[in-house]
């Protein structure tokens, strides 16, 4: 699956509990990332765009627009502003989105079937 329209990936896309598509406020989660990643972060100046995120927790799911392509879950702080940590907020980086599904999605989908 490519990642470069974002829009695309979250309609092609099932997503499994407890990961949820943004439809409406994926602006919000846009402007959240910009505002909290520092200059020393890994996503600092990348065009992300926001695709999901999970209903139990600060994660959403980003894929980039500019090159080379990215995939990562970010865990908002939702401080409104930049980290002085460059380990906030934390991120894990996936190499596709298929990578994202394998290690992401489902592993997180398992976890929450057990809760």
């Amino acid at each position: 699956m490519t990642i470069n329209d974002p829009k695309l990936v979250r309609q092609a896309m099932e997503f499994l509990e407890p990961w949820v598509a943004l439809e409406t406020n994926a602006e919000y989660f846009q402007r959240e990332l910009v505002a909290e990643a520092g200059s020393g972060h890994r996503l600092y100046s990348r065009e992300m765009r926001a695709v999901a995120r999970r209903e139990d927790c600060d994660d959403v799911l980003f894929v980039s627009i500019d090159e080379p392509p990215l995939v990562a879950v970010v865990h908002l702080t939702h401080a409104k502003r930049p980290e002085t940590d460059p380990r906030f907020p934390s991120t894990t980086i996936f190499e596709s989105m298929d990578d994202w599904i394998q290690r992401g999605m489902k592993a997180d989908h398992e976890d929450h079937a057990l809760d």
